[in-house]
C-alpha cells in the first residue's frame, strides 16, 4: 500500500536495503556477508522474494547501501550473483548499486561495471562530515560536539570542532 500511496502522490519510492546480515553500515559487526556462502544465499533469496512481492511496481532496488565491507571484488562479485538473480526473474527492474566504503566516490573505480543498461551506479558524498552529520546520533563525535555547523561559512567554527574532539 505504501509504494500505492507514493505513486498517487507523485513520490518516486526506492526499494533499499540499508542493513544486510553480516554487513551493519553503522553499528560494530563482523562484516562477514562476503565471505560467508550461506549469508551470500540469504542476501539473494531476501531479494528474489522482494521480486516476486513487488514484480508489478517499478520502484528501483538499491541491493545493498553502504558498503562498509573493505573488499570491492568480493563486494563485485556478491552483486554480479544478486543481479542475475533478479534478473530471471525481472529483466528490467532497475537496480542501484554503490561501491565499497559507504558508496564512497574514490570506490567507484572499482566497481564492476555491468552490461545492463537497467543497473544505476551510485556514489554517497558526505564532505565536509562535520556539517553533513551536525548534532547526529548515529557517530559520536556529531553527538558530543552538538553545534550548528554551517556550510559554507567560518572555517572556525570546524577549527573548534575539531580541538574539541580530538585534544
Amino acid at each position: 500500500r505504501f509504494i500505492e500511496w507514493c505513486r498517487l502522490e507523485g513520490i518516486n519510492v526506492i526499494l533499499n536495503l540499508h542493513k544486510a546480515i553480516g554487513a551493519y553500515c553503522d553499528c560494530r559487526d563482523e562484516n562477514t556477508l562476503l565471505t560467508d556462502p550461506e549469508l551470500q544465499a540469504r542476501f539473494i533469496a531476501l531479494w528474489e522474494t522482494l521480486e516476486r512481492r513487488y514484480h508489478a511496481s517499478d520502484a528501483p532496488f538499491e541491493i545493498l547501501n553502504e558498503i562498509a565491507v573493505p573488499d570491492s571484488a568480493s563486494w563485485n562479485t556478491l552483486a554480479a550473483k544478486a543481479i542475475a538473480a533478479l534478473r530471471r526473474l525481472n529483466p528490467t527492474r532497475k537496480i542501484i548499486i554503490g561501491g565499497i566504503g559507504y558508496n564512497s566516490p574514490d570506490s567507484l573505480r572499482d566497481l564492476r561495471i555491468f552490461d545492463d543498461a537497467n543497473v544505476i551506479y551510485t556514489i554517497h558524498f558526505y564532505g565536509p562530515h562535520e556539517f553533513t552529520h551536525q548534532r547526529g546520533i548515529l557517530q559520536v563525535h556529531p553527538a558530543i560536539y552538538n553545534r550548528a555547523m554551517p556550510y559554507p561559512g567560518d572555517i572556525e567554527r570546524y577549527r573548534d570542532y575539531h580541538r574539541f574532539m580530538f585534544r
